[in-house]
């Protein structure tokens, strides 16, 4: 078979994210949009591609560049019931990088177009780990927009799902600057420890960013 350039792209930059390489990662990431954009193929490696890198330029300081990458990912993503998680992340990706860039109340709409997306969907889609990380975001959505009791309560479900520590550091790395919480980053912390024996990095790097909720 030929070879598909834009997925052997996206699991390099994702090899380079591992190992801590940003630059590489980001490179890797801009070759794996390019052959989409040369040879479409494969729409979910097009989505994903720009949805990580836009994760990524923002971490970076970029909110300009992940506005674009998200507004490139929601021109490209279906307009259908099996897409709105997707149109849901790039959403919520615009919001971040709006109040990154200080722009709140313009925000605002794209946490709630992103929420009314992601409650729109079936809570049965998908994997266990699939509707845990869903859950992750829709705390996430919840907080954003002010209901921390949901929140919280989504939060929960995501680790009742799946008490993965990647899960626990996401909601974890959430409290630190969103409405910190530190009864609640206690709980999931523990609640990541009770789940599948976990490294001593992830130990520690759990320990640290519930430190820093604290």
């Amino acid at each position: 078979p030929p070879l598909d350039t834009a997925r052997l792209e996206l699991a390099l930059a994702r090899a380079e994210l591992s190992r801590g390489s940003a630059s590489e990662a980001t490179r890797h990431f801009e070759s794996s949009i390019l052959a989409t954009r040369t040879s479409p193929g494969d729409v979910l490696v097009a989505i994903r591609s720009r949805l990580e890198l836009g994760r990524l330029v923002l971490r970076l300081g970029a909110p300009e560049h992940a506005i674009e990458l998200a507004t490139d990912g929601l021109g490209i993503t279906p307009q259908n019931v099996g897409s709105d998680t997707a149109r849901a992340r790039f959403e919520s990706l615009t919001g971040d990088a709006l109040r990154v860039q200080g722009n709140a109340s313009d925000a605002g709409p794209h946490y709630q177009r992103a929420l009314v997306l992601l409650e729109g969907v079936d809570e049965a889609m998908g994997t266990q780990r699939e509707r845990a990380a869903r859950e992750v975001l829709h705390g996430m959505l919840l907080r954003r927009l002010g209901d921390n009791a949901r929140s919280e309560v989504a939060f929960r479900h995501a680790l009742s799902l799946a008490p993965e520590p990647e899960l626990a550091a996401e909601i974890l790395q959430h409290l630190a600057v969103n409405v910190p919480d530190s009864a609640l980053a206690d709980e999931v912390l523990r609640r990541a420890r009770m789940g599948s024996p976990i490294s001593e990095s992830w130990k520690v790097e759990l320990a640290l960013w519930t430190e820093t909720v604290h």
